[in-house]
């Protein structure tokens, strides 16, 4: 199974003077804390109201344009995605790009973000010439901002390979997706979740090739990794 990698949106801190606001803030943050956790857990349909309730609180107390409200509404669109519930997604995630483009600059890491869930959700839909440009600006934005060796590049990277991929484009996605390995070997550990996708899918590339020889000491290494380092059941594509 492959999946993309999606970013979910830390809303900045938020200081305001006026203690009631500042209190209605500090429950939408804890909400959106909470939404999180239960994201990351992919328990979909209980963190979904509290993402909804968060918004609210937000756009109230701190308008419409906020970064803030951009990160819950970045956030309640991934819940849809992942329902698969692309109707709803698309015009969160269209809003909230148009926010942090105006309120942080066009070239902001949260910007990248946004872009990257974006693509992802057209990919899902099989639209992968609106996802690709989108993949791309995230991929620029991410190694000027953040530089060419950071995970978040990495992700970019293994995203638009992924695209590659599923495209048929085999001679593209390889070099991205042994690049993004690099990275996450480096940046997070050679036996981190994020080094196992990324073999998991290069294993399969090589495979679509012919390239068995390539890819049985990736499926070997992703084996070890799941046994011994993550204790996780082996599973085979």
């Amino acid at each position: 199974m492959k999946f993309w990698v999606q970013s979910a949106l830390i809303a900045p801190l938020v200081v305001l003077s006026v203690l009631g606001c500042t209190n209605n803030v500090d429950k939408a943050d804890e909400l959106h804390q909470q939404a999180t956790i239960l994201y990351e857990q992919r328990d979909y349909e209980a963190a979904l109201p509290l993402y909804q309730r968060a918004l609210e609180i937000r756009e109230t107390a701190l308008g419409e344009n906020h970064p803030d409200v951009a990160a819950s509404l970045n956030n309640l669109a991934l819940v849809y995605s992942n329902q698969g519930n692309y109707e709803a997604a698309l015009p969160l995630y269209q809003r909230s790009l148009r926010i942090v483009e105006t309120e942080l600059g066009e070239n902001h890491p949260s910007v990248a973000g946004t872009l990257s869930n974006l693509g992802t959700l057209y990919s899902r839909q099989g639209n992968y010439g609106a996802a690709l440009p989108l993949f791309q600006r995230s991929l620029r934005i991410r190694e000027t901002a953040l530089g060419a060796n950071h995970p978040d590049v990495a992700a970019s990277l293994y995203n638009l390979a992924l695209l590659y991929y599923d495209q048929g484009n085999y001679e593209a996605a390889l070099p991205l997706y042994q690049r993004s390995l690099r990275i996450f070997e480096t940046e997070l550990g050679e036996n981190h979740r994020e080094v196992l996708m990324v073999l998991d899918n290069l294993a399969e590339l090589y495979s679509r090739q012919g390239n068995n020889e390539a890819a049985l000491p990736l499926r070997r290494r992703s084996l070890r990794i799941r046994e011994t380092a993550l204790g996780l059941t082996p599973t085979f594509h």
